[in-house]
This record gives structure tokens, sequence and C-alpha cells, in this order.
């Protein structure tokens, strides 16, 4: 049985993760769904001001014949999107959705509390993609979007900014001008 460290190595190999980056797992029958929080740090404006660029991936995938050729699956999935991988049925998507909300949204929180304690200018970047391994992923992007949106009208002095693509988005943690 792999352990999320085991996920988190095999996943270093080809995607770069910064060492504040961390996987979780999340086991339902006989599919694996994997979250990746990934984080490298790069300094931004001229005053070079360190900035933590989060992104999320995920996906989920059936068990065959072992949970390692499942996590070959999605590493393959993680680099490339429009690799077939071999999905588990409607419900357990549907509940892997609700996981991966939930981890949104508690991670937007913890880059929040970051912000409100901070003693410096250190800044985020939270980033995130919705792909077609989860059930209706539009939906899920409704919920995550009113979410942000409302945590936004709750906290107007917080400098938090949200930007929403088609597929995904971005909110910026500590920008002044947000």
């Amino acid at each position: 049985m792999l352990t999320e460290e085991d996920v988190k190595s095999y996943i270093e190999r080809s995607i770069p993760m910064g060492e504040k980056s961390y996987v979780k797992l999340w086991r339902r029958d006989d599919a694996i769904g994997v979250i990746v929080m990934v984080c490298n740090q790069k300094p931004t404006s001229p005053a070079n001001i360190p900035t933590d660029w989060w992104r999320a991936l995920r996906g989920i995938v059936k068990v065959r014949d072992s949970e390692f050729n499942a996590l070959k699956q999605l590493s393959s999935f993680f680099r490339d999107p429009t690799v077939e991988i071999d999905l588990p049925g409607v419900m357990t998507r549907g509940r892997f959705e609700r996981e991966f909300r939930n981890e949104l949204i508690s991670h937007h929180l913890l880059l929040a509390e970051n912000l409100r304690n901070r003693k410096n200018w250190d800044r985020a970047v939270f980033g995130f993609r919705f792909w077609g391994d989860i059930y209706q992923h539009d939906r899920l992007l409704f919920r995550i979007r009113e979410y942000l949106v409302n945590f936004k009208e709750e906290n107007p002095k917080l400098p938090i900014k949200l930007k929403v693509r088609p597929a995904g988005g971005s909110v910026y943690y500590g920008w002044s001008s947000c």
C-alpha cells in the first residue's frame, strides 16, 4: 500500500516540487485519488519579494492490478491531462470531487491565515485547474469560485485577488494592489 511520501517521491521525478509541497491520498473501494499541492518559491517584483507559487494537481483512477501502476497512470495524467486514464464510477468521482474541494478550501484558509499573520511582504499565488477526471468539474469550479468570492466579501481588508479562467483560476495573496 502506497504512502503519501511514496507518492510524493514518485511524482517529484517528473514534476518539480519545492519543500513546502505535499500530497494527500484518498482511497475508496477500487479507486485511488491523489491531490498534489505543489509549491515553488520565486521572487516577484524588482524588490525580489519572496512568493510561494502554489498549484493543485489532482486525479483519480481505478486500481486494476496495483496502486503503483495506478500512480504511474496519474503521474502521466499530471504531466499531460489529455492522457486517458481508467476512471472509477461517477459516484466515486463525485466523492473525490468533494474531498478535493475541501482540500482547496483548507489550503486557501491556510494561505489567508498566513497573510493575516505575516510580518513582512511575503506573497503567495494559488492556481488551480480542473480536468476531465472529476465528475461535473464545471460545478466544482462554480462552488470554489463562489466560496472565494464570499470569503473576499467577508474579509475586505485582506489583500486577496481572484482571477478566474475557463477551466480554473488563481488566487493572489498579499499584493497591495488587490
